[in-house]
């Protein structure tokens, strides 16, 4: 792991220098998120942040060469659209049609060009599940759905900051240990980045803005499958993000049988649940850090433990998750807050 300290220490020192500057020049230039109804801060905040972090990671992959791979190297230009449409979004607010259109057509053009399609499944007790004709619809699915998660996901100081340092963290040890170096520079640069990001962001002076979140979700969704393709089980790679994924799957279903419109603003997240509950934002962020790093452990022990027990920790992860949104769900009732 020491040969990824050169890389999360770029990252961190330039997204760490840059965020403060970003954020005087959207005060300069009256770029602020205004808030309204839905809104969980209450003063006009700059929400540029996201540049920050992208910087920070161009810089480490730069000097560190990881951008030789060729493979690699094509997500990132997919990222780079995607952070681009975010950054336009930040200000302009585009309709969810475009948006949504864009990330499936860098999900496809990843899927069939950048070798990451998911073959196959590793499941306990039953071995290989050989996806065949459902492998390009299910990795699409996959790549556009975490994107999407992980926009949703950026609601409240320091959330989708911890998400990505632990995440970061978990998918360069993952990547390190299989051997891909160039996956592992890019997944450290990440958690670099967005540590130097979070020491702003924590204390509500700037946030990560579109242009942050959907690249991150992006790197992310591609990360999980490229560590597929490197003979980790998908099962493992995913669970660094799982809690995000449940808060997001969770939130879609509620919404969905309350005939709501899917990808319009709410605040009925999990997490945006809680802060209305009374949770400080460090509180809750801190919560779902928590999470994501039960879950890291799991996944970085999953090869080197039995089936059973890697069926008995799934099933521990999906009940802690679920008793959380059912305490939530029940200290809503106490208060009157209908389901």
């Amino acid at each position: 792991m020491t040969t990824l300290l050169g890389p999360a220490l770029v990252s961190l020192a330039v997204a760490l220098a840059l965020t403060p500057a970003l954020r005087w020049l959207s005060h300069r230039h009256d770029l602020l998120d205004v808030p309204n109804e839905r809104s969980s801060h209450a003063r006009p905040t700059p929400r540029s942040g996201g540049v920050a972090i992208i910087a920070g990671i161009v810089a480490s992959l730069a000097l560190f060469g990881a951008w030789r791979d060729e493979r690699l190297a094509f997500v990132l230009a997919w990222g780079a659209i995607i952070a681009l449409l975010g950054l336009v979004d930040d200000w302009r607010a585009l309709p969810a049609k475009p948006k949504l259109a864009t990330h499936a057509l860098a999900a496809i053009a990843t899927t069939l060009l950048a070798d990451v399609t998911l073959s196959r499944l590793e499941l306990p007790f039953y071995g290989w599940l050989e996806l065949s004709l459902l492998a390009i619809p299910v990795t699409l699915f996959w790549i556009v759905g975490v994107t999407n998660a992980y926009n949703f996901m950026d609601g409240i100081n320091g959330m989708a900051a911890i998400e990505a340092i632990v995440c970061g963290a978990a998918y360069a040890a993952l990547t390190l240990r299989a051997g891909d170096s160039a996956g592992a520079t890019l997944a450290i640069a990440i958690a670099g980045a967005a540590a130097g990001f979070l020491a702003w962001n924590a204390g509500g002076s700037i946030f990560m803005g579109d242009v942050g979140s959907g690249v991150l979700g992006f790197l992310f969704g591609v990360l999980a499958l490229r560590l597929a393709r490197w003979d980790v089980p998908f099962l493992a790679a995913m669970l660094p993000l799982f809690p995000f994924l449940f808060d997001t799957g969770l939130t879609l279903v509620r919404r969905a049988r309350r005939r709501e419109r899917l990808f319009s603003a709410h605040r009925t997240h999990m997490y945006q649940r809680l802060t209305s509950l009374g949770w400080s934002h460090p509180a809750v962020s801190s919560l779902w850090g928590a999470l994501a790093l039960g879950c890291t452990a799991v996944a970085l022990g999953w090869d080197r433990v039995t089936d059973s027990s890697r069926a008995g920790m799934l099933v521990g992860i999906v009940l802690v998750h679920a008793a959380i949104a059912i305490a939530i769900s029940a200290a809503e009732s106490r208060r009157g807050v209908s389901d």
